[in-house]
């Protein structure tokens, strides 16, 4: 790649069209493009968090560098194809455009392409984290990051049809890249397909701070071979219908005058526990 490289383009207005997609990086603003829907677009924030979108399994339709970024960031743009167009701008506007200064100068669109399909993230899995009802961002981000760390390319995430996105750019920023690498994908209907969890010969482990729940050291003990651990939303949990599908409910032992842990503290104690 050469400095005049025809996917270099330098971006020298605020209403460029080129760069509609990435002005004020507002998540509802994107998403309520037919073209963004349509194509599953998405945009990724920081140098790490694009060094992981490229060895991804995801497609990257743009990028847009702060200008005086560009020879910092070679290597990492020669990795695109030659066809990927490449805007720059100056710092300045390149802020006013994007009305945040948090991403570092690099902000990259992403297409998220055909979902994975349950079933084949089920069959090539051994720990899973289902999640129900997961509204907060940066609490999925966090799993994502911990599945990660924790259980490696054995892990993987199903969620709900209710819980939010992981591609969504706080929840991709949060898990530092990492939700473009673990698979995951939706188990409908909820939670009766909890059964194709079962039957792929998974223990299911409802983690849940009520009273009558197994304490994890005594679950830990057991060496179940492949696990899913349901974990609900921060403040209802579990809902009885998921409580009920689990095989057995696991509780993390707390000082008693606290009533819960963070979602995604909670799972990583649960998947350092039993992996």
């Amino acid at each position: 790649m050469t400095p005049d490289a025809p996917h270099l383009l330098p971006i020298g207005d605020l209403d460029d069209p080129r760069v509609a997609p990435f002005r004020a990086l507002r998540e509802r603003e994107l998403r309520k493009s037919s073209e963004a829907r349509e194509r599953g677009w998405f945009v990724a924030e920081g140098k790490l968090v694009f060094e992981r979108l490229l060895a991804s399994r995801f497609r990257v339709v743009s990028v847009f560098v702060d200008e005086k970024r560009v020879e910092e960031l070679r290597p990492l743009l020669e990795r695109l194809p030659t066809d990927t167009p490449v805007y720059t701008a100056p710092i300045e506007l390149h802020a006013q455009i994007s009305g945040a200064k948090f991403h570092q100068g690099l902000l990259a669109l992403g297409e998220s392409g055909p979902a994975l399909e349950a079933g084949g993230v089920i069959e090539r899995a051994e720990v899973l984290v289902v999640l129900e009802g997961l509204v907060n961002h940066d609490n999925l981000g966090a799993v994502f990051r911990n599945v990660a760390a924790l259980a490696g390319e054995k892990g993987a995430v199903l969620l709900d049809p209710r819980s939010v996105d992981p591609l969504y750019r706080k929840s991709i920023r949060v898990s530092m890249g990492w939700a473009l690498h673990v698979p995951f994908a939706r188990l409908a209907p909820w939670p009766a397909a909890l059964e194709r969890v079962k039957a792929a010969g998974f223990t299911t482990l409802a983690l849940t701070p009520r009273a009558g729940a197994v304490d994890l050291d005594r679950v830990a003990s057991m060496r179940p071979k492949r696990i899913a651990l349901l974990v609900g939303a921060e403040e209802p949990g579990l809902s009885e219908d998921a409580l009920a599908a689990a095989d057995l409910r696991v509780r993390i032992p707390i000082a008693e005058h606290v009533d819960s842990l963070n979602l995604a503290a909670a799972t990583a104690i649960a998947l350092y526990g039993v992996r």
